[in-house]
């Protein structure tokens, strides 16, 4: 059933998710969740161990863990994109400030030239992250219909993003679309933030990396401490 929905959750997300019920919702409600963040696939993995009962005449009890790792959110949409042009199907990059989303989609085309679609720096938005001026939606809407588009980047960050793409998801039921949500993947794949090493990716420490170059983002970091706080209590009582 289309559109479908791919969002990004990371622990900051998820620790705003656990007292934001219509954020929580959005997430819940989305056809695939990637885990983008060690700290997400750390949490599954604490979590998911599953206790199966053996039968009454047989003493030991298995444990199981799901295997799980960490999908980034900036490869998978890369991905998408190098399907795209397979396909021969148009992409919106939605979202960014002075024209970086055209800077990414310049970037992917070097990569994929047979890449067709179109970027659009994210409107300004008055009032809360929840609440949009129909005429946003409206003018989203026919910029997907008229441009035949097929994949919806959305780089506001979350979780305006996520509102976002929810309301599309609305007013585009049935149409053959995908709406994903993407934070700063364009900054990067533009090489506005430069991406952390493949090592210290496998390693778990492009939050820290990415943290180097943004030190503003210290703040956001707590969400960490929550997150872990959160898990353990969860796993223990």
């Amino acid at each position: 059933m289309f559109p479908i929905t791919i969002v990004t959750p990371n622990a900051e997300q998820i620790v705003l998710a656990s007292h934001n019920e219509n954020f929580r919702l959005i997430l819940n409600s989305a056809d695939i969740a990637l885990p983008d963040g060690v700290g997400v696939v750390w949490g599954i993995r604490q979590l998911s161990v599953i206790n199966r009962q053996a039968p009454d005449d047989v003493k030991p009890v298995s444990r199981h863990q799901i295997a799980v790792s960490r999908i980034s959110g900036v490869d998978f949409m890369v991905d998408l994109c190098g399907v795209a042009s397979e396909k021969n199907q148009r992409v919106l990059l939605y979202g960014g400030r002075g024209g970086i989303a055209g800077k990414a989609l310049v970037e992917l085309q070097k990569q994929y030239p047979s890449l067709q679609g179109m970027a659009q720096d994210g409107m300004e938005f008055s009032g809360s992250d929840t609440i949009f001026d129909e005429t946003i939606i409206d003018s989203l809407v026919q910029t997907i219909r008229s441009r035949n588009i097929r994949i919806v980047f959305m780089g506001l960050g979350a979780p305006k993003q996520e509102y976002l793409l929810s309301l599309l998801e609305k007013r585009l039921q049935g149409e053959p679309v995908i709406l994903m949500a993407v934070g700063g993947a364009f900054d990067m794949i533009a090489g506005k933030i430069i991406r952390a090493p493949k090592i210290v990716q496998n390693l778990g420490f492009e939050w820290l990396w990415r943290l180097i170059q943004e030190p503003w983002r210290w703040k956001r970091q707590r969400a960490l401490m929550t997150f872990l706080r959160m898990v353990i209590l969860k796993k223990f009582f």
